[in-house]
């Protein structure tokens, strides 16, 4: 807290405003309306924790760990009302649907928030966080195909877990001899077959050759599969 602030707090402390200064007070607010005051206060008075985290700052990240364990003592007991519940059985549940979909956004909010995460996604930090969040490791197939590469002595590493990330993109698998080569594994359930030259455009865009190998491919026909990566390699 500002040290000025500080002194004129212990000053009133324990002390009743006058009737005269309260309505000083109450006209001014007439006058100038409670948002301005604020915004006025906010803008000469920035807050203390402005620009600290948790990793510079120890007040911060005291607070911060204060917080992360009520939070989790609470999500122990607290018990979720809608649980089980869907808009068929509860009405309340069919009530916040329908709420949801009156609630469309603008076309220009869409955008808006398309640009911002179109953004944030080209932020290496921002997608190795989203993508250790929805993948804790990689999934049987990447984890098998992962094995034979390296059983067969190919120079690929498996990167799909963020830890390479091309302007907001993650290949599954990269070249570690420094050839500007990725692998993409798509699982036929997931994605369609006119995904492929997207995703080879995406790459070529920034010098990477890609090779596309499909789940049923790696099912069918390993042998093939390992062939096309060393012809690709």
């Amino acid at each position: 807290m500002d040290e000025r602030i500080a002194k004129m707090a212990r000053k009133k402390k324990g002390k009743i405003m006058s009737k005269g200064t309260k309505e000083k007070i109450r006209l001014t607010i007439m006058k100038k309306g409670l948002h301005e005051i604020l915004k006025e206060y906010r803008k000469n008075h920035p807050p203390w924790n402005k620009g600290l985290t948790a990793k510079t700052d120890g007040r911060v990240r005291k607070y911060v760990e204060k917080w992360q364990k009520w939070i989790k003592e609470y999500y122990k007991t607290a018990k979720v009302w809608n649980k089980g519940l869907t808009k068929e059985t509860d009405s309340r549940v069919a009530k916040l649907a329908k709420k949801k979909v009156d609630k469309k956004r603008s076309e220009e909010t869409r955008k808006k928030i398309s640009k911002t995460l179109h953004e944030k996604w080209k932020n290496e930090n921002f997608v190795k966080t989203m993508l250790k969040k929805m993948y804790k490791k990689p999934n049987r197939l990447e984890s098998f195909f992962s094995y034979i590469l390296c059983e067969e002595g190919l120079p690929y590493k498996y990167v799909g877990d963020g830890a390479i990330s091309i302007n907001g993109k993650c290949p599954d698998f990269i070249n570690i001899n420094g050839q500007k080569k990725v692998i993409e594994l798509f699982g036929d359930f997931y994605h369609k077959a006119e995904e492929e030259n997207d995703r080879k455009n995406f790459f070529s865009r920034y010098g990477y050759k890609t090779l596309i190998i499909w789940e049923h491919e790696i099912k069918s026909d390993l042998i093939g599969v390992l062939s096309k990566v060393k012809e690709f390699t």
